[in-house]
């Protein structure tokens, strides 16, 4: 809830976007929206709007804001070209579970190894940016390989000092 708008008797709340059925109930307390409880949260949303409207048609002026959840995402590869265009080589490069943090990659095929002056030879680094706000950028985040898996790489995670 971003702003709690004036004179309502109720409130209904909608929310639309590329995913389905997702609903909530707003609470009324002296005219004004105090909160917005999520009742399902639907599924396959990438964005979502939230709209607050007044059966009696009076009250008016509450926002609020969709805070997307997701459980699980799909990792892609790209490079930008030397036009800034984004071109995609792999739309499932992998997933990612952010309830675990478990990252599993998959059909990977590097193209090239390129050196990099902060790290010393035989380290492989990845640059990982989220496209949306669901990962938070974070210092010393942790990366683990499964090393019972014969095709998985192990790496060694040393902290930045």
């Amino acid at each position: 809830l971003i702003t709690p708008g004036r004179d309502y008797i109720s409130a209904n709340v909608s929310i639309t976007g590329d995913g389905t059925g997702a609903t909530a109930v707003a609470s009324v307390v002296n005219g004004k929206v105090t909160s917005i409880e999520v009742t399902n949260k639907g599924i396959n949303y990438s964005r979502a709007t939230v709209t607050i409207t007044d059966d009696g048609q009076v009250g008016t002026e509450s926002t609020a804001k969709a805070v997307l959840q997701a459980r699980n995402g799909i990792l892609r590869t790209y490079y930008y070209d030397t036009l800034g265009n984004k071109i995609v080589i792999n739309e499932a490069a992998g997933t990612v579970d952010y309830d675990t943090g478990e990252v599993v990659l998959n059909a990977i095929q590097p193209s090239a190894v390129v050196s990099n002056d902060y790290y010393d030879t035989d380290i492989l680094t990845m640059n990982i940016v989220s496209g949306t706000e669901i990962i938070q950028p974070l210092r010393n985040r942790i990366l683990t390989m499964d090393e019972n898996n014969v095709q998985s790489v192990t790496l060694e995670m040393v902290a930045e000092k």
